[in-house]
């Protein structure tokens, strides 16, 4: 009896290395001169957002952007607002990694605080989490088609 059997490679992703590093930054906000001066700071807000990444060995090197969104009353008693980004360069360490490696990346904005310098500008200091699982990239054969003299075979999808 002879079984006949076709192969083929597929590439799948085995986890490898979990990390979790935080990024402070800090950055002088100015107000416009389109703006008036700020008498009351009503909310600062922050989202962050993944620009690149890349696996090196023993670390990961990532790039992201944070936007603010600042709210504020204005000597003028109206509210206004001042849209600004910071830009982050980070590296996580990550023992065991190497660039044949694949990751993927979260990043939140854990912590924002501030101070107002002056009426033209504001001291914004914020905490950044990266959480980054890394994947070791694997191919592996898998049997597509069997068959033979006096084979049954079962299949489903």
């Amino acid at each position: 009896m002879m079984i006949e059997y076709q192969r083929e490679p597929i590439r799948v992703s085995e986890a490898a290395i979990t990390a979790f590093s935080q990024a402070y930054q800090e950055t002088d906000v100015i107000v416009p001169d389109s703006k008036p001066d700020v008498a009351t700071v009503l909310q600062v807000d922050a989202n962050a957002a993944i620009v690149s990444k890349a696996c090196k060995e023993n670390r990961i090197d990532v790039e992201a952007t944070v936007r603010l969104n600042i709210l504020y009353i204005g000597e003028d008693n109206t509210v206004w607002g001042i849209n600004t980004t910071q830009n982050i360069s980070h590296q996580i360490e990550a023992k065991g990694a190497n660039e044949n490696m694949g990751i993927d990346i979260e990043c939140d904005v854990e912590n924002v605080e501030y101070e107002i310098l002056n009426s033209r500008k504001l001291n914004v200091r914020t905490l950044v989490g990266f959480d980054a699982r890394v994947s070791m990239p694997l191919e592996i054969d898998v049997i597509t088609n069997v068959g033979g003299n006096n084979v049954q075979t079962l299949s489903k999808n």
